[in-house]
């Protein structure tokens, strides 16, 4: 009983704790950072196919990428596994986040008006 209140073990075991949890903080952030990149270089031959110029898609992609990547990165819950949709960060890309964005919101509201008068 002694020994867990020694200054020199409380040290210790809050250091080790600390230590442990900057490792496991350093891996998520590397996954997510993985998955930004393939993300990236995934979208670029399907942006040029659509814009016909790569530096365009450079520039769109380096103006777009951070927030269309977080509105088509869904984290993983309780009930469901960690997503990511391709094709709607492509269009997000090459449309822009505030179109596209808008115009999900339109497709959503027109899903919901047809289900509720088909009921």
């Amino acid at each position: 009983m002694r020994l867990l209140s020694e200054p020199r073990f409380l040290v210790r075991a809050l250091t080790v704790s600390a230590l442990g949890l900057a490792a496991v903080m350093t891996l998520l952030w590397w996954r997510v950072r993985s998955e930004d990149r393939d993300a990236r270089r995934g979208a670029l031959p399907g942006c040029v196919e659509r814009l016909g110029s790569e530096d365009v898609c450079e520039e769109r992609l380096e103006a777009h990428h951070r927030v269309c990547f977080n509105y088509n990165n869904q984290s993983a819950s309780r009930y469901s596994p960690r997503a990511f949709d391709a094709a709607g960060y492509l269009e997000c890309i090459v449309q822009g986040p505030e179109r596209w964005a808008a115009n999900r919101r339109a497709e959503r509201a027109a899903r919901q008006r047809a289900e509720g008068s088909t009921r």
